[in-house]
């Protein structure tokens, strides 16, 4: 549609770079954001759950990932980058949530069945 128009490609690849960099500069704060709170999450449930430290070794992992993806993207490292997001979140992540749901649903208390009389 573009070069059918009357609008100057100048113009035009302008707004595509603003474009770009802004849903660029959003992508990296959203990783960073996450990996932040997810450390956070596993250091709070290390120390307060001592039975579910693996879990916490887990999420700190997947947690290490985020900011070293952030920075292989800004970095310009798109093999690397590409390489990072399969492994988290085609491998890393869905193993993570599949785990968290199993301990989330593991904590819940059942009703003590009725006892007869």
């Amino acid at each position: 549609m573009t070069a059918t128009s009357v609008n100057p490609i100048q113009a035009t690849n302008s707004i595509a770079f603003t474009i770009g960099m802004t849903s660029q500069t959003f992508a990296l704060a959203a990783f960073t954001l996450l990996g932040a709170g997810m450390l956070a999450f596993a250091r709070a449930a290390a120390q307060t759950r001592p039975q579910h430290r693996a879990w916490a070794g887990y999420t700190a992992l997947i947690a290490a990932l985020m900011p070293l993806t952030a920075w292989s993207c800004a970095a310009g490292y798109g093999s690397l980058t590409d390489l990072m997001l399969l492994a988290g979140g085609v491998a890393l992540l869905p193993g993570w949530l599949t785990w968290t749901g199993r301990i989330g649903d593991a904590g819940r208390h059942r009703a003590a069945p009725e006892e007869s009389e």
